[in-house]
This record gives structure tokens, C-alpha cells and sequence, in this order.
């Protein structure tokens, strides 16, 4: 009889965490690599165009008047401006919101913005609630992409 050997109980969760759903699907994009966690990564910044791109290939995504983020999570979060400052302690409801999140190493970019109660992003009442002490729960993260998770670059790669 061959017995598996034991995995002492505070390893445990890093194995757990090797085999989730998540970690399976970044692993099954064909460009995927593996890379330590890395720094401040540049944002790719839009473009002017006369028109939109046309045809099945392009995905357009919705502009907020908010700030760019990007988050990094790695056992604490992280928030830098596109510019590379670090403006965590603004943010600070959006950290604890996403400290859940600790657990896994990721990047995540987005927009941080203030919604009006009709759904449309507020830069005038971002500017206000970035203001308050202790930070405001109007904010809100809008993630559009993922340039890390779990041990893997994804900064630049297509996934679709």
C-alpha cells in the first residue's frame, strides 16, 4: 500500500488555491506566462481614432468620468494612479472591499468612480468624495482588465 504523504495543515491552503476554477482558466489561455508579481505596470492609454474599430475582433468598453486604477493585491491591497502614485490611503473603503481578495496575487485595472442614482459616473462628486476623512463609500471599481493573477502575466495578452 502506498500513502500519500501529508500536507501539514498551514500549507494546505496554498495548495487549494493552485487548483481553483480561476487559476485552471488563466492556465488554459494559450499566451498566459509565468512571472513573479511584477511592479507599477504602464497602462496602455487610448488612441484618438475618427471612428470605432468595425467587426467581431473588437470589444469596446464604456468610458466613466472617474480616475484610472490600478489595484495590486498581494496579501495587502494597493492602489496606484496611471501615473505609478500610490493612493491607497484615499481609498481606503475600496481597500477593505477588496482585502477578501488577499488571498491571490493580482492586478487588476480599472476606474474609480462616484454613480449618480441614475448609473452614470460623477467626476465632480468623485472629486468631493475622494476628499472625505476616512474615505467614502460612494466609490465604486470598475475592473476592465487583469494584467496578473496567480503567478501569471496577462498585461498585453488576448484571452479571447
Amino acid at each position: 500500500m502506498v500513502r500519500k504523504a501529508s500536507v501539514p495543515r498551514s500549507k494546505r491552503q496554498y495548495i487549494h488555491g493552485h487548483n481553483s476554477a480561476a487559476l485552471r482558466l488563466v492556465r488554459s489561455f494559450p499566451q498566459a506566462k509565468q512571472a513573479i508579481f511584477p511592479s507599477f505596470i504602464p497602462p496602455s492609454l487610448a488612441t484618438l481614432a475618427h471612428r470605432s474599430p468595425r467587426g467581431e475582433a473588437w470589444l469596446h468598453e464604456i468610458k466613466y468620468d472617474g480616475y484610472r486604477f490600478q489595484c495590486h493585491i498581494q496579501r495587502k491591497v494597493r492602489f496606484y494612479t496611471r501615473r505609478g502614485n500610490d493612493w491607497t490611503d484615499r481609498l481606503s473603503p475600496l481597500v477593505d472591499a477588496l482585502q477578501a481578495l488577499s488571498e491571490r496575487s493580482m492586478i487588476l485595472d480599472g476606474e474609480v468612480i462616484v454613480e449618480t442614482p441614475e448609473g452614470r459616473s460623477d467626476f465632480h462628486a468623485l472629486e468631493k468624495e475622494l476628499k472625505a476623512k476616512g474615505g467614502s463609500q460612494r466609490l465604486v471599481f470598475y475592473v476592465v482588465d487583469v494584467l496578473y493573477f496567480g503567478g501569471y502575466d496577462l498585461a498585453g495578452r488576448a484571452t479571447a
